[in-house]
This record gives C-alpha cells, sequence and structure tokens, in this order.
C-alpha cells in the first residue's frame, strides 16, 4: 500500500547539494514541512511530491544532524521569516 503524500504547497529539508540553506530560503506562512531520518532524509516520492527543498549546511566530517536539531533549526528560521514566532 502506497503512502498519500499531501499535493498542497510543501517544503522538505534534506541533504542534497545544491539546495538552498534555511536562512536563504523564502519560507511562506503556508509551507508545511517535512523533516526525514537523519541517515537517509525524506523518501524519494516525498522529493518528487514537493515544490522546493532546502539543505542546513555542515561543517566537513560531520556525518549528521540530529533530527530534533535540524527540526529546530528549519522551524526557527520559518518562523522567523514569517514573522511568528509566538510573542512573549
Amino acid at each position: 500500500m502506497k503512502r498519500a503524500i499531501p499535493k498542497a504547497p510543501c517544503r522538505a529539508t534534506h541533504d542534497r547539494q545544491g539546495q538552498p540553506a534555511p536562512p536563504l530560503f523564502a519560507f511562506r506562512q503556508d509551507d508545511t514541512l517535512l523533516l526525514g531520518r537523519e541517515s537517509a532524509g525524506v523518501p524519494g516520492e516525498v522529493h518528487e511530491a514537493v515544490d522546493a527543498s532546502v539543505t542546513i549546511p555542515m561543517s566537513p566530517g560531520m556525518r549528521s544532524l540530529n533530527i530534533a536539531m535540524a527540526a529546530a533549526i528549519v522551524t526557527g528560521e520559518a518562523l522567523r521569516q514569517t514573522g511568528m514566532f509566538p510573542s512573549p
């Protein structure tokens, strides 16, 4: 059974070369953020279904970021850009 992939505008983070880093990507308020496994990223069918993707740059020699850390980086940048950080 195939999993359903949403057809709404989506953004996926992954580790492919040549994709923009989160601060260089223009996030929108209606974006859906999809993050995959630390070792492999999101599945291929997700890459085919999304309209854009970003990469978190890493220093040479680093293997991967913990998924929670990657989520915090991307979500924080998306909230900053869209002005959606909760008020204190």
